[in-house]
């Protein structure tokens, strides 16, 4: 479950936190289709905080949404963030909207939220319950769903709005456009979540597209760091601390080296880049610190951990 507290690590649990925190932008994307009439008669509730009371744990959606009329349960919205097909989900959604209807006692529906086209048209389709069951329609809001966002004040008078934009739009013509737009209104929500929005969308970039961006970014100094700075200096003060404990000066560069190699294999625990035996090994027995450095700072935009290694021989 999502801790709203704690920094996302991933984009599947930033969009997640994105329509927990503002969940009346899920209801705004969906427009009309939700069948309810005006949405500004309606409070919008996120419930993903009492999803363990929900849901047994072995099935728990990404977030559950309540709109309210008069202090009354209205409708129940199961949303869940699709970012590449699973056919497992096909069995589990129906149990989550039976779930949540169960304990909820009001109309309820599934919300299925992709930036991506494919996988978009994938959770489109109907899900057959079974002979005379009947079928459960999921509303699906992908990348058509979602605006450009282009403008730099529009983009920080709606920064979520923004970054969804950027995310739904990876290639193409508009797609540095909107990626830049977005990534300088998130500069705005401070460091640790305004970088994470910044790697999130490069990441999310086509190879050409995120070439174009990263030259542009060049001259925004460290960019690429700026996310992993927390772990890079807890990894460099234990590395300080275990040096200074075997009080000679080839401990304390060991020491320093050891704390490199833990500050980036935190690092990529925090992006889900979770290295090989032999990948980690290979991290932990590394003494050269400023190749330590080039891995950190490829750590921050790479993709897959052979991006990492990559030239490295």
């Amino acid at each position: 479950m999502l801790c709203h507290s704690a920094v996302p690590t991933s984009l599947h649990d930033l969009l997640v936190q994105i329509f927990v925190e503002t969940p009346e932008l899920a209801i705004d994307l969906a427009g009309t289709r939700l069948g309810i009439g005006e949405a500004t008669a309606y409070e919008v509730r996120p419930l993903s905080g009492e999803l363990g009371q929900l849901l047994a744990p072995q099935h728990r959606a990404d977030a559950v949404l309540l709109l309210q009329r008069d202090g009354s349960p209205a409708l129940a919205v199961v949303l869940e963030v699709q970012l590449s097909r699973d056919d497992e989900k096909r069995y589990s959604w129906p149990v989550y909207l039976t779930g949540v209807r169960a304990r909820l006692r009001c109309p309820t529906l599934l919300a299925v939220v992709s930036p991506y086209p494919e996988v978009a048209k994938w959770a489109s389709g109907p899900i057959a319950l079974g002979p005379g069951v009947g079928r459960i329609q999921p509303l699906v809001i992908g990348p058509e769903r979602i605006p450009l966002v282009t403008d730099l004040e529009q983009a920080k008078a709606n920064v979520r709005l923004a970054f969804l934009s950027a995310v739904a739009r990876p290639v193409g013509d508009e797609a540095v456009e909107v990626a830049w737009a977005a990534i300088r209104a998130a500069q705005g929500l401070g460091e640790d979540l305004g970088w994470l929005y910044t790697h999130l969308i490069l990441e999310n970039l086509g190879e050409r597209e995120r070439e174009t961006m990263e030259a542009k970014m060049e001259p925004i100094p460290e960019y690429k760091n700026a996310f992993a700075r927390k772990y890079v200096a807890q990894g460099r003060a234990e590395g300080r601390a275990e040096g200074k404990a075997e009080g000679e000066a080839e401990g304390e560069a060991k020491g320093k080296a050891e704390g490199e190699a833990k500050a980036l294999l935190a690092f990529l625990a925090a992006r889900q880049l979770i290295p090989s035996v032999e990948a980690r090994e290979r991290i932990l027995a590394c003494r050269d610190l400023a190749m330590l450095d080039r891995w950190i700072s490829r750590a921050a935009a790479a993709r897959t951990l052979a991006e990492l290694f990559e030239e490295q021989g």
